[in-house]
């Protein structure tokens, strides 16, 4: 809740950015995860995501570095929801971002509109199983294992579901999956 902390290992020293009135600024105290998307960094909060703009290097003032960001609307340009629980890269530099009730957010890397994948009550083989999204990776076939907030998990193939591991239907020992890491 105090903002983000970046250690400066040459100085020995953090820069905390922290949200203030300044626009540019962070939109939250709270950051959920941090990656590196495209050559960026990106930070995922409790009010979408903040992008560190490639002009401003972490040594910079707090006050001198501009945040970009993405927010959560109804319009193509936004987010599903706006508390950001994980962020992954795949091999094509596309961005997925996964949401705490707003589903799963897809970003090509062409374009600047966000794609959905969400959870309904009706059983679909196109849909999440829950609609809070944990944990995101990649196996060696190039399908998405997808850790959500109570379903289990689910496994996409080509933007289709292809199976789900649950407690209800194999020997998974909880729904709630915080987070997937694909070993070597």
């Amino acid at each position: 809740n105090n903002g983000l902390a970046l250690f400066h290992p040459e100085k020995k020293i953090f820069t905390v950015f922290r949200k203030n009135m300044n626009p540019g600024s962070l939109r939250s105290n709270i950051i959920t995860t941090i990656r590196e998307v495209n050559d960026q960094i990106w930070f995922g909060t409790v009010a979408g995501i903040a992008v560190l703009e490639e002009q401003y290097g972490i040594t910079d003032a707090p006050e001198k570095v501009v945040f970009k960001h993405m927010l959560a609307s109804d319009a193509q340009s936004g987010l599903s929801h706006p508390l950001i629980n994980s962020i992954f890269q795949d091999q094509y530099k596309n961005a997925w971002v996964g949401t705490l009730g707003g589903g799963l957010n897809f970003l090509g890397n062409r374009t600047s509109y966000f794609n959905t994948i969400i959870h309904s009550a009706t059983k679909s083989t196109d849909n999440l199983s829950n609609k809070c999204v944990r944990g995101l990776c990649f196996d060696a076939s190039n399908q998405l294992w997808i850790g959500t907030e109570g379903g289990g998990i689910d496994i996409f193939n080509n933007g289709v579901k292809v199976r789900n591991y649950s407690m209800e239907n194999s020997t998974i020992p909880d729904n709630r999956i915080l987070s997937i890491f694909k070993d070597s």
